[in-house]
């Protein structure tokens, strides 16, 4: 049986979902590049939400998270970029698949561009934890598919 996702991820966003999602993929058979993107650093109030330690707090996210990644699986490629999305080059967003754990909306427009320029499907997930909601929607981009 192949895997589903083999190759590169990117990975955008580091907060809820991405803290929790990050360390599944480090340890997936067939992944072998991950790239995650985050603009901010984590701050006190992340400690009841997302996976991160104490000593996180104030850090870049995008950073830690890839410190984390290479401590469970030293032999895989990871790449970190503290910027936003939307700053991001286009080439530095291509792999097999985006995966957007974004709380903004123009990011998730961003990435949703980046996908369609680069043919790459994209799958986006999003959490507002006062409320109990949580939602993914996927998408591939090609000609009559829907988008963003």
């Amino acid at each position: 049986m192949s895997p589903i996702v083999t190759g590169a991820v990117t990975v955008v966003g580091a907060g809820d979902i991405g803290t929790h999602l990050l360390p599944h993929l480090a340890r997936m058979w067939g992944v072998r590049h991950v790239t995650v993107i985050d603009r901010d650093r984590y701050a006190e109030k992340n400690l009841t939400s997302q996976n991160i330690t104490r000593r996180d707090v104030g850090k870049r996210k995008a950073m830690v998270q890839a410190s984390r990644l290479r401590r469970i699986n030293p032999a895989l490629d990871v790449a970190a970029i503290a910027d936003a999305v939307e700053n991001v080059a286009l080439g530095r967003l291509r792999g097999d698949v985006l995966l957007a754990c974004l709380d903004s909306r123009a990011a998730r427009r961003a990435v949703n561009l980046a996908a369609w320029r680069l043919g790459v499907p994209w799958i986006d997930a999003g959490v507002h934890g006062e409320q109990l909601l949580a939602r993914g929607n996927g998408y591939l981009p090609g000609p009559g598919q829907p988008c963003l």
